[in-house]
């Protein structure tokens, strides 16, 4: 946190990627970093606003019912257990929870003086109006779920570090990428 702070104020850098925003505390970091100036931009796309949600619930825990189920009430009970309110207030630690009055309990408790976090040696102080608002409208934005292939991904990235580690040229480098891209995409179809 330090460093990105003194290459901030130096002016040396003036972006910050937040790969995480999943508690009320992380805008108030973001502050501190910035000095109390922080704007959500997303990244760059034509088609929507460039903010998305990951679906990283419950440890990377996903539910869900097979279309051969003997049983779709049950399961459905099941899952609509980890989704009520009562069960996300008690449970939900990490990241914001998906019920929406347990996001709004938790929003309205980060706004309390009895709800302060350290970042460092620094005491953050509680959420204002105007941050909650600012949370809020972040996530009314939210219109995409990354669902990221990881085995794209992984494509992607051992190109990457064979062009890196000087292995193979930039063009060479984008053929591979795309040739391997295109039969992983072809054979999942």
């Amino acid at each position: 946190t330090h460093n990105i702070q003194r290459s901030i104020e130096s002016g040396r850098q003036i972006m910050y990627i937040a790969e995480r925003f999943d508690n009320f505390k992380d805008l108030k970091t973001l502050q501190l970093i910035f000095n109390g100036d922080v704007v959500f931009k997303g990244y760059p796309v034509n088609s929507r606003k460039g903010n998305f949600v990951a679906s990283n619930i419950y440890n990377d825990t996903r539910l869900a019912i097979t279309t051969s189920s003997k049983s779709v009430d049950g399961a459905w009970a099941f899952i609509r257990t980890f989704l009520a309110e009562d069960w996300q207030r008690r449970n939900v630690r990490i990241g914001f929870p998906t019920n929406k009055s347990a996001f709004e309990a938790r929003l309205i408790n980060s706004m309390g003086t009895n709800h302060l976090h350290m970042v460092g040696n620094e005491i953050l102080d509680p959420l204002s109006q105007k941050d909650a608002d600012q949370i809020m409208s972040l996530i009314d934005s939210l219109s995409v779920i990354n669902n990221t292939e990881i085995e794209l991904l992984n494509i992607v990235m051992e190109g990457v570090n064979n062009f890196l580690n000087g292995f193979a040229d930039i063009d060479e480098t984008i053929r591979i990428i795309q040739s391997r891209a295109s039969i992983y995409v072809s054979e999942r179809s």
